[in-house]
């Protein structure tokens, strides 16, 4: 028999008295069913909170890093996670910038974390290259 709270036993209690026997077995039913379709949304709610809250430790963790460099300048590089998966997005003045920020991210994250780096290089100019 599956676990049932005091609340639920009382209230199943309840709607018992004075059944049948087959009203009784169908509300009990009923009552496993409900509760089992709460405890699957509770589940799935928590799931997405803690990826929610993963998603916002990897990003942290890969701007704490990056701040903490004294070479790279981070005026130009956004960082965010989803579902895991951390971008680096934005643009940074040179190939040696990109390529610091991606192994700064990269010595960062866990081996199983993805990083996906879109990051575009400004020219000497300023001016973003054709289609950065």
């Amino acid at each position: 028999m599956e676990k049932l709270t005091p609340g639920v036993l009382l209230v199943l209690a309840a709607l018992l008295y004075g059944c049948s026997p087959a009203e009784q077995r169908q509300a009990e039913t009923q009552t496993r069913r409900g509760a089992a379709e709460a405890e699957s949304a509770a589940k799935r709610a928590a799931g997405t909170a803690r990826r929610h809250l993963s998603d916002g430790a990897l990003t942290l963790k890969v701007k704490g890093a990056m701040a903490a460099s004294d070479r790279l300048d981070t005026s130009g590089i956004d960082v965010s996670a989803k579902n895991g998966v951390v971008y680096l997005e934005g643009h940074v003045k040179d190939l040696q910038q990109k390529t610091l920020a991606h192994r700064i991210a990269e010595s960062t994250l866990d081996p199983a974390v993805k990083l996906v780096d879109n990051l575009g290089t400004v020219e000497a100019g300023g001016a973003k290259p054709k289609g950065g």
